[in-house]
């Protein structure tokens, strides 16, 4: 039987929660390193937007964080929520058979 491995992603709060399928892969490798992608993306971001607050509240300059003056105001006024990945596996069933 086949599998297909589908990457959810998910965040938000309350109302303002979601899940999203953003690919479907059909090996776990690959679909395993997009997550792994994914998330370094993602750490990478949150990560820039904490420099951008520091920046902002003098603890570093902007002269030695090297951002320009357009990244850190996009960093600084960013205020999308989080976004977390996960892995589902689906088996695709085979064709139904004549009864």
């Amino acid at each position: 039987m086949a599998k297909v491995y589908i990457i959810e992603r998910y965040g938000g709060e309350y109302e303002d929660a979601y899940e999203l399928n953003i690919a479907v892969f059909s090996t776990e490798q690959k679909a395993t390193e997009f997550i792994e992608r994914k998330k370094d993306e993602e750490y990478l971001h949150r990560y820039n937007i904490r420099k951008a607050y520091d920046i902002y509240n003098k603890k570093i300059k902007l002269k030695d964080s090297g951002f320009t003056l357009k990244e850190y105001k996009q960093y600084l006024n960013d205020d999308s929520e989080p976004k977390f990945y996960e892995m589902e596996e689906f088996e695709l069933d085979k064709e139904p058979e004549n009864e």
